[in-house]
């Protein structure tokens, strides 16, 4: 009988788009997976700070794998969020072939990350972030970062990088390029997929929405919080110099609600062209049905890691708009799915907005080319990669 290599995942809690990886990593053959959470936030109902309600998330997040919440005595927002002692002696105690870090940005993780080097664990670790839009640091805070986390990413195995400017995140770390090894960052394709409206089902949804059959549609997903822009958008819609009828949806919630519906009151006067509408906070077997509607969705960021609520809307054949430091831009976007504009410019956003709402073959252009983007995104391209590792 072939031994089974153990493979432990750290990882900060359950998160949705987690989930389905999680599932998926036990399928390899001859792999022994468990993965081992600092809490259990986003599993139990709670405050989400940003979006300002509590929630907890409708799909099972720690279903068809072995996994571990352990007690956490940490504190604050920072290093010290996650302190799991009973973790870090599992680790400790235990031998483990390979140990994956999503982030070693935590008491808990870096010290799990050190014990797993010394005893002699393979280590591969998952970073998302990237340089552009980073604070200028002073030069003792540079050679800090560095020596504290340049060790980790360099003492690391693999280092698994999400596209261009993740890659060169690492890269500013001297990580060896041999080390680095492109994982695809992704969402449960097949879940977003099953649960598009076609037909009637389409129309009769636009319908309850008071949405016109030919209105073209654009969509906000996420947090109403300075960093994403909101207020950049909706003021750049108001703007905007449009050739057919145009709603615009904002799905989520924030701080900046109520400058954002006063803002609105301009613009959804009785006749005019264009209106806004706010639905609230949308948990994720709710959200394929506004995605099912969308024509453009718009994330104008002023920073963002990846942007994965472009992997789910391009499941639908939705075009894209994103601002030129939301880091899925280059593989997802440009020249592909959609337009990038100047992080920084109302004008080029607007520009943007016309760009795709008055031209209908470039629109219809960019919906098409969405889902054989997005085919190469998915779970299964995720898990051969990790697969060639945990076999080479």
């Amino acid at each position: 009988m072939i031994k089974r290599k153990k493979f432990k995942v750290i990882v900060s809690h359950p998160i949705q788009y987690h989930a389905v990886l999680w599932r998926s990593l036990p399928k390899i053959e001859g792999l022994d997976v468990e993965v081992f959470f600092c809490s259990d936030h986003g599993q139990q109902k709670s405050l989400d700070k940003d979006f300002g309600v509590s929630f907890s998330w409708d799909i099972p997040l720690r279903d068809g794998y072995k996994s571990k919440v352990f007690k956490n005595y940490g504190f604050g927002n920072g290093f010290f969020k996650y302190i799991n002692f009973s973790l870090i002696i599992s680790i400790l105690s235990t031998r483990n072939d390979f140990v994956y870090f999503h982030g070693v940005n935590s008491f808990t993780s870096y010290l799990s990350f050190w014990i797993s080097k010394i005893k002699g664990s393979k280590i591969i670790v998952r970073n998302i972030a990237h340089l552009n839009g980073e604070p200028n640091r002073s030069k003792f805070n540079r050679l800090l970062r560095d020596f504290v986390y340049g060790s980790v990413y360099r003492n690391a195995s693999y280092c698994l990088y999400t596209g261009r400017f993740n890659k060169e995140f690492f890269k500013s770390f001297r990580v060896k390029v041999d080390r680095l090894i492109h994982a695809p960052h992704v969402v449960d394709n097949d879940f977003f997929k099953q649960r598009e409206l076609d037909g009637e089902e389409y129309f009769d949804f636009k319908e309850r929405l008071s949405i016109e059959r030919n209105e073209v549609v654009l969509m906000f997903c996420g947090k109403y919080t300075a960093i994403k822009q909101p207020i950049m958008l909706l003021d750049a819609f108001q703007n905007s110099i449009l050739k057919c009828k145009a709603t615009l949806l904002f799905i989520g919630d924030g701080i900046l609600r109520d400058s954002l519906l006063n803002k609105a009151q301009e613009i959804n006067e009785p006749d005019n062209f264009k209106r806004v509408l706010f639905l609230g906070f949308k948990n994720q077997t709710e959200l394929p049905a506004y995605y099912s509607i969308a024509d453009i969705l718009v994330l104008p960021s002023i920073r963002e890691t990846w942007g994965l609520v472009v992997n789910e809307a391009l499941n639908f054949s939705t075009s894209i708009i994103v601002s030129s430091d939301v880091a899925c831009g280059p593989e997802l976007v440009e020249n592909k799915t959609g337009v990038i504009f100047n992080k920084n410019s109302q004008e080029e956003l607007k520009s943007s907005i016309e760009q795709l709402v008055n031209d209908d073959k470039l629109l219809k252009k960019y919906k098409n080319n969405g889902k054989k983007i997005i085919m190469n995104w998915s779970v299964n391209e995720y898990v051969e990669v990790i697969k060639k590792i945990v076999n080479g």
